[in-house]
């Protein structure tokens, strides 16, 4: 009896065991195909961004280390507001980056050791750009400057300042551009006007003064002195036709002794006397060739007498 009991004991408890180790199985092969199916590329995303999380007495780091130093790619928030996304090497920022300088501006290029060295373009919160080479953190070599207002200073620059170069300001009227020596504005200065004029010269306090070529779009030239913004002193003035004018100038006008010539391959002929407000007046000796000559009067740019000169 009591081995019967026991075997009739043992085969429920066997079915139960064997049919409970069915079930695992069957469970784990259900889930097999599951697991293997399952797309872990969100979890390696999100990784790769997050990378690693470190604070220091400067800020904020997130992004690669390796040998706990920052390597790589990453993003810094430093405490005192500004932002650094770019590539780093043994914790410094070097190679490409973007630093964010909060109420200033944003600066775009490369890094070497925490500082901005290479190529850069730095933008201003107010407009202004530069682009071109930078050294030790500040502007330094050749590059760019372009102000909102739309002027360009394009040269050499060094600690943040231009050495030299060019200042050029073009609108839809003018084109000026002015040389840079040592730092400042030189006097050296040409204008371009959209209704064909120019101007190469010197000029003081905003105004043409000193010596300069105007050139007109009609075809005539002046090549002289300037002041305050007017033709004056004792220089040449050329129309189109082949006339010209040499002798004194006041306030933009032919005035003083002066000689205006008629044909522009030659001497001859030729009026020598006083011109007043850009014409002839009083007495002048026009000269029909070198042995011709007449004494002439003239009132408000006529002739009034004419006297031949034996």
């Amino acid at each position: 009896m009591k081995k019967t009991n026991q075997l009739l004991i043992m085969i429920p408890l066997f079915v139960v065991i064997f049919a409970m180790t069915f079930g695992l199985l069957n469970y784990s092969e259900k889930n097999k195909s599951k697991l293997t199916e399952l797309d872990l590329t969100a979890v390696s995303t999100e990784m790769s961004e997050y990378a690693a999380y470190v604070e220091n007495i400067d800020g904020a780091y997130i992004g690669d280390i390796i040998n706990d130093n920052f390597e790589g790619s990453g993003r810094f928030q430093f405490l005192s507001g500004e932002i650094y996304v770019g590539e780093w090497s043994d914790s410094q920022m070097s190679g490409d980056g973007k630093m964010f300088f909060s109420g200033i501006g944003v600066y775009d290029g490369e890094y070497s050791d925490s500082k901005r060295e290479g190529s850069g373009i730095f933008t201003w919160r107010n407009g202004n750009v530069y682009d071109g080479h930078w050294s030790d953190d500040k502007i330094d070599g050749s590059g760019k400057y372009v102000f909102s207002s739309g002027g360009e200073l394009t040269g050499i620059f060094s600690k943040n300042k231009v050495e030299k170069g060019t200042y050029t300001l073009s609108t839809d009227k003018y084109t000026i551009k002015r040389k840079i020596e040592n730092g400042v504005l030189s006097d050296e200065c040409s204008v371009s006007l959209s209704s064909g004029d120019s101007f190469s010269g010197s000029v003081s306090n905003g105004k043409l003064s000193g010596y300069g070529n105007l050139h007109y779009s009609n075809g005539d030239s002046y090549s002289g002195d300037f002041e305050d913004g007017k033709r004056s002193g004792t220089r040449t003035y050329k129309w189109k036709n082949g006339e010209r004018y040499t002798g004194s100038w006041k306030s933009d006008s032919m005035s003083g002794q002066g000689v205006y010539y008629y044909n522009k391959e030659s001497s001859y002929p030729r009026l020598e006397g006083s011109f007043s407000n850009g014409k002839p007046g009083g007495t002048c000796t026009y000269y029909e060739t070198s042995d011709v000559q007449y004494k002439t009067e003239w009132s408000n740019g006529k002739c009034t007498k004419v006297e031949e000169i034996l």
